[in-house]
């Protein structure tokens, strides 16, 4: 029981650390975008295309309200668009500010040091403190940590959907509102009262929707009649109830939080192990390091893109940390002439189990071993991407490990 309760609260708390650093980026989709730039994108930037294939799968969101949000983090200095002088389009290649990637480090040390909290309450041996190094790798295990309970909010979702016997349209229709900042936090609340761990815990039965519309107004900006709306509709659907008394409160049902017991429960056990992942030897405050490509002057086992063509001899292009853009245009990471290619055809992202291909809305479509791309996927070594006339196939190659700035640089040079 301890171990949930700690577990909840932790996802309560990384709302305030979020808010901490991005007061005005206290939309769900925004989160979405600016994590993916940060850990995704990199310096080189994402297409909005891209960004949309983030978000609009999650939410139902139109091409016009994915350049608002883009738009909205352009306006508070957080990122830049490139070309600056045209509309907005599928093609613009949005580039986050060292304003976005510093502070978005700074939110990173924050939750790494309060998931940290967390597991020592499930697991006293964690250590009480540990010297980060936010290279690439640490910042995705650090982050890992929300996905991880993402998932699994939306697995007790799913069971709640089941038991409530919803149909297709409604079903995708609750699982989109149950992910926006408000409902979702409306839960969150509901079941910290439940817990007990709620600082309203002992005002009575159920939660006041005047104190949980005060929290949602400080941390999204959203009014009170809306709140009490959203909370009608938690209560349409069969997640909250309704309490005795004049003043409206509510709990959250109990087939609900049945639902959500055996996710939060094996969700607070992996905990633990979550935090290992970027756990030191060394018994110090953590520090930040912004950033910098770190050299090791030894050789290693580096990732090397073959590209073929018929009647071309193979060309090699080195695999580093940093996405590359594949497509037609000269500003290409990897540039492949011909009518059969996009503009900007595909982004590939390193990744430990791979390169992970993400098609930007390509014309003619990207196949990986025979099928067309239509969501993220892993391209493994012995994996075949083709790509017009194009065969794309990855390998190791001994040797020294590339400045990945210098390299990215002489790519693009080189198109």
């Amino acid at each position: 029981m301890q171990a949930r309760r700690e577990l909840i609260r932790f996802m309560s708390d990384y709302q305030e650390i979020w808010h901490a650093q991005f007061p005005d980026l206290y939309r769900r989709g925004q989160w979405h975008l600016a994590c993916h730039l940060c850990l995704r994108g990199g310096r080189g930037g994402t297409p909005v295309a891209e960004l949309a294939g983030v978000v609009k799968s999650l939410f139902l969101l139109d091409d016009a309200t994915v350049r608002e949000r883009v738009q909205d983090i352009q306006a508070l200095g957080l990122c830049v668009i490139d070309p600056p002088d045209r509309t907005l389009s599928a093609r613009t290649i949005v580039i986050p500010t060292d304003a976005l990637l510093t502070r978005f480090d700074e939110h990173l040390l924050a939750l790494a040091a309060r998931l940290r909290e967390a597991a020592r309450v499930i697991d006293p041996s964690i250590r009480p403190r540990a010297r980060l190094i936010l290279d690439p790798a640490m910042r995705q295990a650090i982050l890992g940590a929300v996905e991880r309970c993402d998932q699994a909010w939306i697995a007790a979702l799913e069971a709640v959907f089941d038991q409530l016997h919803l149909s297709p349209a409604r079903r995708l229709d609750a699982r989109r509102h149950l992910l926006s900042l408000s409902h979702r936090m409306l839960l969150l609340m509901a079941l910290e009262h439940a817990a007990g761990i709620s600082p309203h815990a002992d005002e009575g039965e159920g939660l006041l929707a005047d104190h949980m519309a005060a929290q949602l107004l400080r941390l999204g900006r959203q009014n009170f009649q809306t709140t009490r709306d959203h909370i009608g509709y938690l209560m349409q659907l069969g997640l909250l109830e309704r309490q005795a008394g004049r003043a409206l409160r509510v709990a959250i049902a109990a087939p609900v939080a049945a639902a959500f017991d055996p996710e939060l429960t094996r969700l607070a056990a992996s905990l633990p192990a979550l935090v290992r992942a970027f756990e030191s030897e060394d018994d110090v405050e953590a520090t930040l390091t912004i950033r910098q490509p770190v050299l090791v002057p030894v050789p290693m086992a580096a990732r090397v893109l073959i590209v073929s063509r018929a009647g071309e001899p193979p060309r090699e292009v080195p695999i580093g940390t940093e996405p590359l853009l594949v497509g037609r245009a000269p500003s290409s990471d990897v540039v492949l002439p011909g009518e059969e290619v996009s503009r900007m055809h595909c982004r590939l992202v390193p990744g430990e189990a791979g390169l992970t291909v993400i098609d930007l809305q390509s014309t003619n479509g990207t196949l990986l071993d025979g099928h067309r791309v239509t969501a993220p996927s892993v391209m493994l070594p012995n994996s075949e991407l083709r790509i017009g006339p194009y065969v794309l196939t990855c390998r190791l190659a001994l040797t020294m490990p590339p400045d990945n700035a210098a390299t990215h640089s002489r790519r693009r040079g080189a198109g």
